[in-house]
């Protein structure tokens, strides 16, 4: 069964898009870009996710969009591709399913939800048990140190995450990553520079 992954380059959506190959032939990473979010290191987010296809051996599809123009457009991509079951890296969030479900039926796309309703903390932990590594490209400062831009995720930041009585995978928006390691994502797929350029860039309604 032919398949797309909503792409946000980082663990969620890496997560996702690993467990749904079992069941699924996903050959697409599709990747909405927000302007007025993206926009001071568009190039490199650009080019990092493009890394990313390439190491995982992914066709790609990317749009720039605003937040008035994201479910227009991004209803034009899912009737634009031929693969009839898209992967979505949504966790906990009814919101978001539900807008996923909704543009899903208006274009004829099968959502598939590979992490719904699985323990946040389990799925933080099968990230890594799974030997994909990932880093935090972007933070809450009122509520995670900044020490941590750039650092990879491990068993202290879930920890500093759980005292802080923080969501395990940010689903608040407390923190976003990218994967730059594990499964056909090879390490030096994704550059230190691109990381850390991408410190204080990105959101996708898909993401994380």
């Amino acid at each position: 069964m032919d398949a797309f992954c909503s792409w946000s380059g980082g663990k969620d959506s890496c997560l996702a898009w690993y467990l749904a190959l079992d069941e699924y032939d996903v050959t697409r990473f599709v990747t909405m870009m927000v302007d007025g979010e993206d926009d001071r290191d568009a190039g490199s987010y650009r080019e990092l996710v493009r890394q990313q296809a390439h190491s995982a051996g992914m066709d790609l599809v990317q749009r720039r969009v605003t937040w008035e123009t994201y479910e227009t457009a991004f209803e034009r991509v899912l009737k634009s591709v031929n693969e009839e079951y898209g992967v979505f890296g949504t966790v906990d969030v009814d919101a978001d399913r539900e807008w996923v479900e909704s543009i899903c039926d208006e274009t004829g796309v099968t959502p598939v939800f590979p992490l719904w309703g699985r323990e946040p903390t389990a799925l933080y932990r099968e990230f890594l048990d799974r030997g994909f590594e990932a880093r935090v490209s972007k933070l809450d400062s009122t509520k995670i140190d900044e020490r941590w831009l750039g650092q990879p995720l491990d068993e202290t930041f879930l920890n500093d995450l759980l005292d802080r009585n923080l969501h395990p995978l940010g689903e608040g928006g407390e923190y976003h990553t990218v994967a730059v390691d594990g499964h056909r994502l090879r390490r030096g797929s994704t550059s230190n520079s691109s990381i850390r350029r991408r410190r204080a860039t990105i959101s996708s309604r898909c993401l994380k």
